[in-house]
């Protein structure tokens, strides 16, 4: 069951001809390989296993050449999807090499509770938020699950003001017949479906963002807010906010994040920014005049695995209320906690040092969040921290929205002109220059491309399509403001712009136009 010496050198090889192999390799595996991984899948498990080398063997030959080999390169611009820093990739050996168990925080046993409550002080400084405010913090599996507890929060505090029972938990006792809405501005899928977990459900996120990226429409968010305040007792409706911090298809921010603010202050009402990978741009001191505003939040969701590049999967989630966090995800008031998870006093223990008493100090992650049990998924994160601080990601975030913005000016007023029309709304002081890391662009009328024209109405996948095809970068269907297809391409890997990624993404956007017939 054991590793040989050279099984482990063997994955070490592959560990570092993978690093090296990375800039170049495809963004996306070959069809041939993934029929021919789904062909040898075994169709069940097997009665003698294989031991352990010869199932390394088999992962090696069958499975990994149908992964999607790019996926943490330079040129794969799908969704918002980071690299793996260096200092990460070690930190998530490490993780694994010692597997420990940060449900519970036993400070005199494992110091990782500790490590985790530093790395999210860390991250709090780091996007300029005030520790003092958001002492609820938490480490999740990703975006979604950081909207989850979102969600959760924004419910229980909407029924608590609106019934005037600050005693009240729908974690508890349910919603008191209360219908509870979330008020957003181009709210993201993970929303929805948060809304859905929490038992909000997916009718109530109600969007009521202004067109054209104007942020929430102030008047009717009062009236909707006004209304719910004035009428609860007879319609037992209740609300509160959500605004994206980087909308998901633009980049672009909630302009009014202060006016927002200040309704929600009028009513009582809990305020929740979607900062998956918006947050980050208060990491660069030339994008600061838009990233104006996060700090006035209740609750923050943002990523890890977009552009810190950590390893899947890491979410951050941040709150400033703590006892309602722990009431939601704690035991029940009303029952003991198990006993399997209450420490053993120790009347011999030795007095406490100030770090040791404060590592006590530490929420359990168990009352903080959904899983009981969870990965040391602060230590590559940490690990990345360390070795980039912030210097280094100020420069990443910068690099990556230039090259962002390098694209986009290709599109808008070079070469690139005559085939694309870059979607985003001009809201910098640049024309067609793009807001964050995100080019929203489709073809254009007249690219002598018929087929992807926006006047077909499958242009734009027929487009999206040419370009994966290539292996060469990856973007991704999308839709544009007048409802038509439309293409993304995020940046937000650590190595792109550090070598010839705008070449080859300028020349794979020329090359689809010219294979085209008709496209010279």
């Amino acid at each position: 069951m054991e590793f040989s010496p050279e099984t482990l050198t063997s994955i070490l090889d592959l560990a570092a001809s993978r690093r090296s192999d990375l800039k170049t390799a495809p963004t996306i595996a070959y069809l041939a390989d993934i029929q021919n991984a789904l062909a040898t899948l075994p169709k069940t498990v097997p009665l003698s296993g294989l031991g352990t080398e010869q199932a390394l063997k088999f992962v090696c030959e069958n499975v990994v050449p149908g992964l999607a080999t790019g996926h943490a390169g330079p040129r794969y611009f799908g969704f918002v999807t980071g690299g793996v820093l260096p200092a990460a990739e070690a930190g998530d050996f490490l993780t694994t090499i010692y597997d420990q168990n940060c449900g519970s925080s036993l400070a005199e046993q494992s110091v990782s509770a500790a490590v985790e409550d530093r790395t999210l002080e860390m991250i709090l400084d780091l996007f300029d938020l005030p520790r003092g405010r958001f002492t609820a913090r938490s480490l999740t599996t990703g975006a979604t699950a950081s909207n989850v507890l979102a969600m959760a929060c924004g419910r229980d505090y909407a029924v608590r003001t609106a019934t005037g029972n600050q005693e009240h938990s729908v974690a508890e006792d349910g919603f008191a017949g209360t219908t509870v809405q979330v008020l957003c501005d181009r709210p993201h899928a993970s929303t929805v479906k948060a809304a859905a977990l929490v038992g909000i459900g997916r009718s109530n996120v109600i969007d009521i963002g202004s067109p054209n990226g104007k942020g929430v429409d102030l008047n009717i968010l009062e009236a909707k807010l006004s209304e719910y305040a004035a009428t609860f007792e007879r319609d037992r409706k209740a609300a509160f906010v959500v605004l994206s911090f980087g909308e998901v298809n633009t980049g672009e921010f909630s302009p009014n994040i202060a006016a927002v603010r200040a309704l929600c202050d009028k009513y009582n009402v809990w305020l929740h920014i979607d900062a998956a990978f918006g947050a980050f741009a208060r990491l660069a001191p030339e994008l600061s005049f838009m990233a104006k505003n996060l700090e006035l939040a209740d609750s923050i969701t943002s990523d890890g695995h977009k552009w810190f590049n950590v390893p899947y999967d890491c979410g951050l989630f941040f709150s400033r209320s703590l006892s309602l966090q722990k009431s939601i995800f704690g035991p029940s008031p009303r029952a003991p906690p198990p006993a399997y998870l209450t420490p053993a006093a120790n009347p011999n223990a030795p007095p406490r040092t100030p770090e040791l008493e404060a590592a006590h100090a530490i929420p359990s992650g168990i009352v903080m969040g959904i899983e009981n049990s969870r990965r040391f998924r602060a230590l590559p994160l940490f690990c990345a921290l360390l070795a980039m601080g912030k210097q280094g990601y100020s420069e990443l975030v910068s690099r990556n929205v230039a090259f962002a913005r390098r694209i986009a000016e290709w599109m808008h007023t070079g070469p690139g002109s005559k085939w694309y029309q870059v979607l985003n709304a001009n809201t910098g002081a640049v024309p067609g220059q793009v807001d964050l890391n995100i080019i929203l662009f489709r073809a254009k009328s007249g690219c002598g491309v018929d087929v992807y024209a926006p006047e077909n109405p499958t242009g734009s996948s027929m487009l999206v399509n040419a370009i994966n095809e290539t292996r060469k970068i990856y973007v991704t269907p999308s839709v544009g403001s007048d409802g038509l297809g439309a293409i993304r391409l995020a940046v937000s890997n650590w190595m792109t712009g550090l070598g010839d990624e705008f070449e080859v993404a300028v020349g794979v956007l020329e090359e689809v136009m010219f294979k085209t017939q008709g496209g010279a």
